[in-house]
C-alpha cells in the first residue's frame, strides 16, 4: 500500500476521538444554531474531505440548517 493511502486511511485515529458529527454540533452551538461557511471549510480541511460533504451533512439535519440559525 502506498504511503499516501496508508496515511489517509489511518488518519491517526482522529475520527474516533473527534468525529465529524461532534465537530459540526459544536460549531453550530458556537454560531447560534448553524455552523458558518468558514467553519465548514475548516472542518473539511481537518478531516481531509470535500466542503460538499460538510455542507451536505449540516444541511441534511433540520437543526443544523442555516434557516434555523438563532432559534
Amino acid at each position: 500500500m502506498s504511503r499516501n493511502i496508508s496515511t489517509l486511511s489511518g488518519r491517526e485515529g482522529r475520527e474516533l476521538d473527534d468525529s465529524l458529527w461532534e465537530r459540526l454540533q459544536e460549531a453550530a452551538a458556537k454560531n447560534g444554531g448553524s455552523p458558518g461557511d468558514g467553519t465548514l471549510t475548516e472542518v473539511a480541511d481537518d478531516f481531509l474531505i470535500g466542503e460538499a460533504i460538510t455542507y451536505g451533512t449540516s444541511s441534511f439535519y433540520d437543526f443544523l440548517k442555516k434557516g434555523n440559525q438563532g432559534k
